[in-house]
């Protein structure tokens, strides 16, 4: 994986992870229970 691609994927990421918690936030959703709830359903 080149430097450049790494950096690209990154930016993405970061973009991605930007977007859920703005939308998590303005509906009022813990992302950290969100996220426990697809664990334990999963496990």
């Amino acid at each position: 994986m080149t430097m450049t691609y790494r950096k690209e994927l990154k930016l993405e990421l970061g973009d991605m992870l930007f977007s859920v918690i703005t939308i998590a936030n303005s509906f009022d959703i813990d992302l950290e229970e969100a996220l426990n709830m697809v664990l334990n359903e999963n496990g």
